[in-house]
């Protein structure tokens, strides 16, 4: 009997427990990116403008079907909105803020990437399944698929938890498709003007990053195109 009394308190220790363990647990999952209404983004030789436009510096972002990140609120899953930061060159402290801005994701590199033609010409278009990046030392892909192109960024950085200072590395692809070659594509960017496209992403985040998308499955123009025309050394440019 004295064993039972103390019972209701030794279970009431393990519920604390396991409440303190998810309440410190890091956020872990993935969330995928769409356009907010109208949305998209305008890129130039030095900018990349997200669209639809939510302040000074930052788009709108909403998530998609599929979205699923634990947190210290609970689950974030799709028709959450949020923000993107205009990217001009360098990498912001905070990128991306999802879940009223309980969930921060900073960027911090971009993943590496393996060219197989060398960096875009304003003349010769690729043939399909050739690729080229924007400039030397651009982690930006161009793959062209004949007429059209596929471009593709991936992102590297750190997801923090602002609810319980918790943090995750992230991985994010972006992706879009072009009705435009290669050489359409850096001609425009080089002659100073900009292209307006839509765009998606998929963020990997914890223990679910392990598994990070093939690049060939994406496409997405980014801020690749922000470098064109900066310190380019095109080869078989005429």
């Amino acid at each position: 009997m004295k064993q039972l009394r103390h019972l209701p308190y030794l279970l009431a220790g393990i519920a604390f427990l396991g409440l303190s363990s998810h309440a410190f647990a890091s956020p872990v999952g993935s969330a995928s990116i769409t356009n907010c209404a109208g949305g998209g983004f305008t890129t130039s030789a030095t900018t990349v403008t997200w669209l639809p436009t939510a302040s000074a510096s930052t788009g709108c972002i909403d998530t998609g079907i599929g979205t699923s990140i634990s947190y210290s609120g609970g689950t974030l899953g799709a028709g959450a909105t949020g923000t993107i930061e205009d990217l001009p060159a360098g990498s912001p402290s905070t990128f991306m803020v999802l879940a009223g801005g309980l969930l921060d994701f900073s960027l911090t590199g971009f993943g590496t990437l393996s060219p197989t033609n060398g960096v875009c010409s304003t003349s010769v278009a690729l043939t399909a399944g050739q690729s080229c990046v924007t400039s030397v030392g651009s982690d930006f892909l161009y793959t062209s698929d004949g007429a059209t192109t596929s471009v593709t960024m991936t992102t590297l950085g750190l997801l923090t938890d602002s609810g319980n200072a918790s943090n995750s590395p992230y991985t994010g692809v972006f992706t879009t498709q072009l009705n435009l070659s290669t050489a359409n594509i850096a001609a425009i960017i080089d002659g100073g003007g900009s292209i307006t496209s839509t765009y998606s992403a998929v963020l990997t985040t914890g223990t679910a990053a392990t598994t990070i998308p093939e690049p060939a499955t994406f496409s997405l123009l980014s801020t690749g195109l922000a470098l064109l025309g900066i310190g380019r050394r095109r080869f078989g440019k005429r």
